[in-house]
């Protein structure tokens, strides 16, 4: 399985647009079980973004979509869901690392 994720982040004053990150799961796993998250696409900013939470709350977005999706709203075919779009806002405060606990995605 292969989602995207897109999003607006804003660290400090300064606001990213068109961001993107792809969210991976093994075909045949349950859902629920826990996802490949990637790094962000279109982002340039600093990297102490707390990644464990950040990639907590894409899981959880993604699952709370499924999770109260209407059977009209979803396309299957041949067991693949394929082409549907969720276009629902929600606001996330992921905090900072300290410099010195920055890593690399």
């Amino acid at each position: 399985m292969f989602s995207t994720v897109e999003f607006e982040m804003q660290v400090g004053k300064t606001r990213y647009a068109n961001l993107s990150v792809q969210l991976s799961q093994p075909y045949g796993t349950d859902y629920k079980e826990p996802f490949e998250v990637g790094k962000i696409i279109g982002y340039n900013g600093s990297w102490r973004l707390n990644r464990e939470k950040f990639a907590e709350e894409c899981e959880q977005y993604y699952r709370d979509r499924i999770d109260n999706a209407h059977g009209s709203d979803l396309r299957i075919a041949s067991a693949d869901m394929h082409s549907n779009l969720f276009s629902i806002p929600k606001d996330v405060v992921i905090g900072l690392l300290p410099q010195a606990e920055a890593g690399t995605w």
